[in-house]
């Protein structure tokens, strides 16, 4: 494999990791969550839901990191930029924002647990919207 094909290669990757992200953050919040509830029902799907989110958030994070990582060998620096803070998204999810949410769940505290909620959504639509913009960058680059 020759030095142009290794440099062929970053965007490739990158790309795989930001489409695959896309597509399985979208899967996760238009069908898995949704079933859970409809096929478990609240009180069951709950409890189930809330121990995916912390191996979800890691997940994304390791993902959202290789695609900044690949980024930057693709020498995206701008969507390498954007990476990095979705990957901050990640991290803020899986750290401080999923057991604040936990937290007001199990203290049955309402408009605490709506408040974060809502603010899970828009992180991650933040997220999308980011992956999505990286992804038009690179491939505007090549």
């Amino acid at each position: 494999m020759n030095e142009q094909s290794v440099f062929a290669l970053w965007p490739i990757l990158a790309f795989l990791s930001i489409g695959g992200g896309i597509a399985t953050m979208v899967f996760f919040a238009a069908i898995v969550t949704p079933t859970a509830f409809q096929s478990l029902g609240e009180e069951a799907a709950g409890p189930f839901v809330r121990a995916l989110f912390p191996v979800y958030y890691l997940f994304f994070l390791i993902l959202a990191g290789l695609a900044t990582l690949f980024a930057l060998l693709a020498q995206a620096e701008f969507a390498a930029l954007l990476l990095a803070l979705v990957t901050g998204g990640f991290a803020y999810g899986r750290f401080l924002l999923t057991p604040a949410i936990n937290t007001a769940r199990e203290s049955e505290d309402r408009s605490v647990y709506k408040k974060l909620h809502r603010r899970a959504v828009i992180v991650n639509i933040v997220q999308i919207a980011g992956f999505v913009l990286a992804i038009l960058l690179i491939a505007g680059q090549f």
